[in-house]
């Protein structure tokens, strides 16, 4: 999945979230059923997005759009 295809289901559909953890580099997307490990660096250039809001920084940070 690509950084403007997870975009765009994070715009989409609220439900959908992101998370990053720094440390071990690592991203998953989740779209309300199935996780999916997705490129670190891609997840960072959606992270940047003004409309992608932190929500939680457990093991990371979980970030959805508002």
């Amino acid at each position: 999945m690509t950084a403007i295809e997870m975009l765009n289901a994070m715009k989409s559909d609220h439900i959908n979230i992101l998370w990053l953890n720094k440390d071990r580099r690592v991203a998953c997307f989740h779209d309300g059923e199935i996780g999916y490990d997705v490129d670190y660096n891609d997840a960072v250039l959606v992270r940047s997005d003004p409309s992608i809001k932190l929500i939680d920084t457990t093991d990371g940070e979980t970030l959805q759009a508002v």
